[in-house]
């Protein structure tokens, strides 16, 4: 079974030295038997 899925979103990246954050956010469409739904991550990274 193959499941055709189409995702499209905005996302906002903060990269400076020694830190990084992303803020991303996606809608699913197309989809054929199975469900549609908004995924969102956030992502937080300090380096040493």
């Amino acid at each position: 079974m193959v499941v055709l899925l189409f995702a499209v979103g905005p996302g906002i990246w903060y990269n400076n030295r020694n830190l990084f954050f992303s803020l991303r956010s996606q809608w699913e469409m197309g989809a054929k038997n199975k469900t549609e739904g908004q995924n969102v991550w956030f992502k937080f990274v300090i380096a040493f």
